[in-house]
């Protein structure tokens, strides 16, 4: 895919301008050494060729520190780059620490409720320690919603919310049974 000059990179333009420039120096070289000094017009056209090559000459002085500008700012480019990256990598450390701080959470939870369901299973369990225990992993379940969101984590709240609705209704389910007790 060919690119224009005016889309070309500003170190690739440096590179081919003095590259382009190098070609007539060296093609200028070789037409100048092979021409033969044996007449007063090819002297004439020696001096000439000989102030074109150090015009040549010249111009690849101002192409080679032009070429050397470009690369120090690709380089600082690079450089300023590499720092977004760093920064970057340091928002993804910070943010995967606060994640798996809140999936710890989330799995105490789970834990919890999975003790909940084995005490709901003995043969004669105290209703009321095990509304205690839905009550405590609902307001926890609760607290934790409000961290993730404000974390901006909202699939972990969204995870903790739908256990936070379980625990709710077996609340509820627990009420109406506290009174007929």
């Amino acid at each position: 895919m060919a690119k224009t000059a005016n889309t070309l990179s500003e170190l690739v333009q440096a590179a081919s301008d003095l590259d382009a420039e190098l070609q007539r120096f060296e093609e200028g070289v070789g037409d100048f050494t092979k021409l033969s000094l044996s007449s007063k017009k090819n002297l004439d056209r020696a001096g000439k060729m000989l102030e074109d090559l150090a015009q040549s000459e010249a111009a690849m002085g101002g192409q080679i520190q032009a070429l050397v500008q470009a690369v120090a700012a690709t380089r600082d480019r690079q450089l300023a780059r590499v720092n977004e990256i760093r920064q970057k990598a340091e928002q993804l450390k910070d943010r995967s620490i606060e994640f798996r701080d809140l999936i710890v959470q989330f799995e105490s939870l789970g834990t919890g409720a999975a003790e909940l369901n084995a005490k709901l299973q003995q043969p004669a369990p105290a209703v009321v320690d095990v509304a205690n225990d839905v009550s405590a992993l609902a307001a926890r379940a609760e607290q934790l919603v409000g961290l993730s969101k404000e974390k901006g984590f909202d699939d972990v709240a969204h995870m903790a919310d739908g256990l936070r609705q379980q625990l709710q209704s077996l609340q509820k389910k627990f009420a109406t049974k506290a009174p007929a007790s």
